[in-house]
């Protein structure tokens, strides 16, 4: 009997409706204990099983909360890790076109990693036209003249499809 002084009251409430018995509202845990223990029906090994059982439910869904709070959380750090490094880069553009004059605007697009701000294409998992279209709004973004385009998108395709491109401008 002292199992039952192992769960909350929600548990021992769940029990005794598993049971059958009649819950009333403003019933305290040692009421309910001794309405479990007084019943006609009752046996004490299944009782402890299915008690137990009741306890172990709630603690798996509580565990399964707490991991897909846990998921969430992480899912927001990471976007707000995102977010952090495309502020830096588009801090870092900014200063670079505030800063510099036309000809040393050039040499600094010629340097911009536009891996930071756009992964390398894989043909086996992504689909081209997305890509492209994402491409494109990257380079408006950062202010990158469309004639500056082809280096970076060169840069940024696998080798296979360099080759296709380097063929069809023949």
């Amino acid at each position: 009997m002292a199992y039952l002084g192992t769960g909350r009251k929600h548990d021992l409430i769940n029990l005794a409706t598993e049971l059958g018995l009649q819950v009333t509202e403003g019933l305290k845990v040692v009421e309910l204990k001794q309405l479990i223990t007084s019943a006609e029906s009752y046996d004490e090994e299944f009782t402890k099983n299915l008690f137990k059982s009741i306890i172990d439910e709630r603690m798996a869904v509580a565990a399964e909360k707490e991991a897909e709070r846990l998921a969430v959380a992480a899912e927001k750090e990471a976007e707000r890790q995102f977010e952090l490094e495309k502020s830096r880069i588009e801090a870092g553009v900014s200063r670079n076109m505030t800063h510099a004059n036309s000809s040393q605007e050039v040499t600094d697009q010629a340097k911009f990693d536009l891996s930071r701000i756009l992964p390398k294409f894989n043909p086996k998992e992504d689909e081209i036209g997305l890509y492209l279209t994402m491409f494109e709004r990257q380079l408006k973004f950062v202010n990158i003249p469309e004639t500056n385009w082809i280096p970076y998108l060169i840069g940024s395709l696998p080798s296979e499809i360099n080759q296709m491109i380097v063929k069809e401008n023949e």
